[in-house]
């Protein structure tokens, strides 16, 4: 890259640790000049290639995202300006200016609370708490106060920005496509009857504008079959279209379902979300959006913790991989000159190139591998001359985030550097959640690695969708090249095999059918969740005793049968394959030796009848056959003795499946 001209790579001369702020403790408009003075006397080290800072840096020490520090000192600059600032860097408000934020404790710690503080003879002004969900608490505060609320938090307590949900949903061409239930075997269910009746089935989103629309219109289920629970501090039909097109979506698969519409802003909500869900029996949730910087291994960070606990209380969980599939880079930290910044590849490139148009922009994350010594890396945005336009630079063992906003009037290009301040050098990642406007192939991009949380829950109730266009649902296995750019792949950064389904995406939607996108069109693996999760209710219908984990396991054995997408067996591309369900049958029995034997962990009280899953002796699936059923194998082999004293048709799929010596 050349950041004058084209295409050669460009090195970033050291820039000197920022020193941290021996007057922390004291009050924010004191920090604010000590940070300048700092920022001044950095500037007086760097040549005209390098990069003085733009703005006061916060000190290392103060347990808060610095995208909050850098919103609190624009608007102490320009209080006019509050709106605007907190709109470019993607912050969650009220109407009245407060910023949403959560108080983010460890797990098993009490919530921080304005009462809490208030016992400790600590007022915030401004602070309201809206929510609370264990040790996460949701609140809105005047921007101006929250260094002050920082500095009060106790240990281990974390001021943690709210950004606008990552929805994972991008542009989408002009022939979306009508009557989904035909793309994955579902119709012959639906007309059989297996309408997803007697399942409920929760769609977690935040924006549910034109639902009354959608439901006059018979795109989505009537008041008396949709419960609405709004956890945020809007109203509901507000904020956007996302949430009803994912609602349409499963609808389209699974009409006779009942639904329960969840409004949700941050992981506060979405947890209170999933206690209602378990307390009321919903059997599916559906989960649109992508969740970053919660945890480097599996099962960690909350948005897991949360998939989890719906997951053990029986819940089948479907959440999207993330379209991230452009715009994520993993590497281990390289420094051959030694001068603090990465080098991304061989040609010594520090780095990466964005395009960026006017009124676009994005989010950037990074997160790294916290398992092994303290670790303080900062993420910075450069213009061509190499100025600053944003960084995160939190402390150790904290990551990064930061959004911007391209206001210059025209398009640009950005470019994205991270350095190492201190500590340890561990492998890291990074995401770029950027707006139509955003260039969609960045440099030094890496396919592998991009999903998302809570993708990386290993619940195997917890299924992670990808995406393939709805037309590509004819090809048949090893076809290759059907998976959207934008979706993203596996493996977890813990080494498990991601995604676990693909859903079709390009849904006709009421939802998105508006002067601005006249054609309806909604796509991303937003839209392929959704799908799967209709799929799953309708199919879970047609055997509604089964548990989740059979439902699961179900579709994804059907997916290795007809649409075992790209190498043979699970991949990191399309997982176990496109969701496709077997011909429908009455009284069809499941055989799969490689599930668990339930009738045994059920310890002799299973009633002989019950089918609570695929069986795994055809023994158990004889004595729960009715008269003219159908038992279908999935390959394996019984070398058990069977006898069977009923009449009922046999099939096996995928395999050969063998019975007897």
């Amino acid at each position: 890259m050349s950041l004058a001209a084209a295409c050669e790579p460009r090195r970033l001369e050291q820039r000197p640790p920022l020193p941290t702020t021996a007057m922390m403790k004291s009050l924010p408009y004191v920090l604010v000049g000590l940070a300048l003075c700092a920022s001044t006397a950095l500037a007086q080290d760097l040549g005209p290639e390098h990069v003085s800072p733009a703005r006061p840096r916060m000190p290392k020490e103060l347990p808060m995202d610095s995208v909050l520090w850098d919103l609190e000192q624009a608007v102490r600059q320009a209080p006019t300006q509050l709106f605007v600032e907190a709109t470019q860097r993607r912050l969650l408000f009220a109407a009245d200016g407060r910023v949403n934020v959560e108080l983010v404790g460890k797990p098993g710690m009490p919530p921080v609370t304005a009462e809490s503080l208030a016992h400790r003879d600590i007022t915030i002004p401004t602070l309201t708490v809206h929510s609370i969900w264990r040790h996460r608490v949701s609140a809105h505060i005047n921007p101006i106060h929250l260094t002050q609320l920082a500095m009060a938090l106790p240990p281990s307590v974390d001021l943690r920005a709210v950004l606008e949900p990552s929805l994972d949903e991008p542009s989408f061409g002009t022939d979306p496509a009508d009557l989904f239930a035909d793309y994955c075997g579902v119709q012959q269910y639906i007309d059989a009857g297996a309408d997803g009746s007697g399942k409920t089935i929760g769609i977690l989103d935040y924006k549910w504008d034109n639902l009354t629309e959608a439901q006059a219109a018979g795109a989505a289920p009537p008041d008396s079959r949709l419960d609405r629970q709004n956890f945020t501090w809007s109203t509901f039909e507000d904020d956007g279209f996302h949430g009803t097109a994912c609602l349409e979506s499963a609808y389209d698969h699974a009409s006779g379902a009942s639904y329960v519409a969840y409004k949700i802003a941050n992981l506060t909500d979405v947890g209170q979300a999933v206690d209602h869900a378990i307390s009321n029996d919903v059997d599916i949730l559906s989960h649109s959006i992508s969740y970053y910087n919660e945890g480097w291994a599996d099962d960690s960070g909350d948005a897991c913790a949360q998939a989890d606990e719906a997951a053990n209380a029986g819940i089948l969980y479907f959440c999207s991989a993330g379209n991230r599939g452009r715009t994520h880079w993993q590497d281990t930290f390289l420094d051959s000159d030694g001068d603090g910044w990465h080098e991304w590849g061989s040609g010594g490139d520090e780095t990466i190139d964005i395009s960026i148009g006017n009124g676009g922009g994005g989010t950037y994350f990074m997160s790294f591998n916290t398992a092994g010594a303290g670790a303080d890396y900062d993420v910075y945005l450069f213009d061509d001359s190499l100025n600053e336009l944003d960084s995160g630079t939190d402390g150790t063992d904290n990551f990064e985030e930061f959004s911007w906003t391209n206001s210059t009037g025209s398009t640009m290009n950005a470019h994205l550097a991270i350095y190492h301040y201190s500590g340890a050098t561990p492998e890291f990642e990074m995401f770029y959640n950027g707006t139509e406007g955003s260039s969609s192939n960045p440099q030094h991009q890496e396919f592998e690695g991009s999903t998302t949380s809570p993708s990386n829950t290993t619940d195997s109730r917890v299924i992670s969708c990808g995406a393939a266009k709805y037309d590509n649902w004819p090809e048949e296995n090893g076809a290759t090249g059907l998976i959207q750019g934008y979706s993203s792949r596996g493996r977890s950064n813990s080494g498990m095999m991601l995604p676990d389904l693909i859903g079709p995406t390009g849904n006709w939607t009421v939802a998105y059918a508006s002067p601005s996108k006249p054609n309806g069109a909604f796509g991303g693996t937003s839209c392929a969740t959704p799908n799967l999760a209709g799929v799953a209710g309708c199919f879970w219908s047609a055997f509604p005793n089964m548990m989740a984990s059979s439902v699961g396991s179900l579709l994804k054995d059907q997916a290795r049968v007809y649409r075992d997408w790209g190498d043979s067996g699970d991949d990191i591309t399309y997982g176990a394959g496109g969701a496709f369900l077997h011909e429908y049958a009455a009284g069809t029995i499941w055989v799969d030796r490689d599930f668990m034997d339930w009738v045994t962990v059920l310890g002799g009280v299973w009633d002989g009848s019950t089918v609570y899953g695929p069986f795994y002796r055809v023994e158990d699936a004889v004595s729960a056959m009715g008269t003219g059923g159908r038992m279908v194998f999935l390959g394996n082999s019984y070398p058990e003795p069977v006898t069977a004293t009923k009449r009922f048709d046999v099939e096996t799929i995928g395999s050969t499946a063998t019975l007897g010596n």
